[in-house]
């Protein structure tokens, strides 16, 4: 086991939920790559580039050797699996080796073993006492910052991309039919007529932000 201090513990943010799904321990550039992530984990990926929503990569400590981030990273699961988070890991952390790779034989195995198994959350809902842990730690982090060079990934992974007329009918074909979420739900914002310095506040803030994601701020 290596005891240089080239090792990290992050974690995946979905930012359409602002909540923490998956922790992982690593190094260079393990954090920012999508190769190798179990199917949970591709399916909210898939999801969040569907909704024109991102993931966004947040570090918990750097600088570490190996045996302080397996640590660090059992202990951030824990916690999350405690206060109730739905993450997409498979383990409690801890385990594996850095730059090991699974066989095809392991690969199938690992498969045929998940197949079929529902994800660790679904069914369950967060407790009053989880909720509120969850509501008071999004309000002192604020709202979602992006760091240049995580905005600049995001963006480089969106360039030039186009959809396949394909691909686009599959899409129509899975929304047709299917009621809008919002409907039938009272907007937030109904008999409220907000000032005209508020509603440049917000088309401000909005332009910032895809600003900031398509990397031009």
């Amino acid at each position: 086991m290596t005891t240089s201090g080239t090792y990290y513990v992050y974690e995946h943010w979905r930012l359409d939920r602002d909540e923490c799904f998956y922790v992982g321990k690593g190094k260079a550039g393990r954090a920012f790559s999508s190769k190798n992530r179990n199917r949970h984990h591709k399916a909210i990926c898939a999801k969040l580039s569907r909704e024109g929503f991102a993931m966004e990569v947040r570090m918990v400590a750097t600088g570490l050797c190996e045996k302080k981030a397996f640590s660090l990273e059992i202990e951030r699961i824990a916690f999350w699996r405690e206060i109730g988070a739905d993450l997409v890991n498979v383990t409690n952390g801890g385990e594996g080796t850095s730059g090991m790779r699974h066989t095809d034989e392991v690969k199938k195995h690992l498969s045929a073993m998940n197949k079929g198994k529902p994800a660790v959350f679904k069914g369950r809902h967060h407790t009053e006492e989880a909720k509120a842990i969850l509501s008071a730690k999004a309000k002192l982090r604020g709202p979602p910052k992006l760091t240049p060079e995580t905005i600049e990934k995001i963006a480089q992974s969106h360039r030039g991309r186009k959809r396949s007329a394909e691909t686009c009918a599959k899409i129509s074909a899975a929304k047709a039919g299917k009621p809008n979420w919002a409907k039938g739900k009272p907007s937030k914002l109904k008999g409220r007529v907000l000032s005209e310095e508020t509603r440049l506040k917000m088309s401000e803030a909005k332009r910032f932000y895809w600003a900031k994601i398509r990397g031009e701020a």
